[in-house]
């Protein structure tokens, strides 16, 4: 998703849909490292 396809859909600026997506990002890095063993 780009962040003016997230901005329009949320009713938000295009700066903080990509600031939201920036944070998103970084957290989906972090959780790799904590991946579950077990189903789900």
């Amino acid at each position: 998703l780009s962040a003016s396809q997230v901005a329009r859909r949320y009713d938000i600026s295009r700066q903080t849909a990509h600031y939201f997506m920036q944070k998103v990002r970084e957290a989906m890095k972090s959780s790799e490292s904590h991946k579950m063993n077990d189903s789900v």
